[in-house]
């Protein structure tokens, strides 16, 4: 009766387990990195939600547009009121020149392409405690803005709910610095709802795109999919 294995059998059996575990190892590093992006963008996006929420009962208005927020100095003065700051890396014009608290350039979701963070000139921007580095806008009220220039730091603007641009990174200056991974892009309405665009996008253009100004219409893409990453 034959006892055990010999030594080719085990040695074959040995090769097989390598050639599935580098096969299937890349899919399911990949796959815990985008588990991790996740967590931490819903830790963004609950902390801004409920800093929101606050600041509302604090002022006793129904809306942003009743706020501070709509002035000169009350992005900063949010930011550093409701959420734990770290590193302030200061309005627009500061961070653009000394890249405090993001990376100058971020990679597409596809493709070599690079871009400027499409930073707001009316932003304040800082780092925080769970290490997401983040830059909020004025509010404008009645119109959202789009198509950014990243030479001047302006924006086209169209008519529209009103709210606040907000770009997160949500670890700092931690790799992969790519559009729709680690760097986002969204409004904060006067309503509360935080979306690339008020009616949230149900297209697929995030996965297909080169672009890295407003991340893709990742963010809404990751809501509509109900958090998960599947690009």
């Amino acid at each position: 009766m034959k006892k055990g294995f010999t030594l080719a059998e085990t040695l074959i059996t040995m090769a097989i387990i390598g050639v599935v575990a580098i096969l299937t190892l890349p899919n399911l590093v990949e796959g815990y990195k985008k588990k991790v992006y996740i967590a931490q963008l819903q830790r963004v996006y609950n902390l801004i939600a409920n800093s929101y929420a606050q600041l509302l009962v604090d002022e006793d208005v129904a809306g942003m547009g009743d706020t501070y927020m709509k002035d000169e100095g009350g992005p900063e003065r949010f930011l550093k009121k409701y959420l734990k700051v770290t590193k302030d890396c200061g309005n627009a014009a500061t961070e653009r020149s000394t890249h405090g608290c993001f990376m100058s350039q971020y990679k597409a979701i596809k493709g070599t392409d690079t871009s400027a963070p499409a930073i707001y000139s009316s932003s304040y921007c800082v780092q925080i405690n769970i290490g997401a580095s983040i830059c909020m806008a004025q509010t404008h009220e009645d119109s959202v803005d789009y198509s950014y220039n990243g030479s001047t730091g302006e924006y086209e603007t169209d008519t529209y709910h009103g709210g606040s641009h907000i770009i997160v990174d949500i670890n700092g200056k931690k790799g992969p610095n790519k559009a729709g991974r680690d760097l986002f892009t969204f409004y904060l309405y006067n309503d509360g709802q935080m979306s690339d665009s008020y009616n949230v996008s149900t297209s697929d253009w995030c996965a297909d795109a080169n672009a890295t100004g407003y991340s893709a219409k990742c963010f809404d893409k990751i809501i509509n999919d109900d958090w998960v990453m599947d690009y």
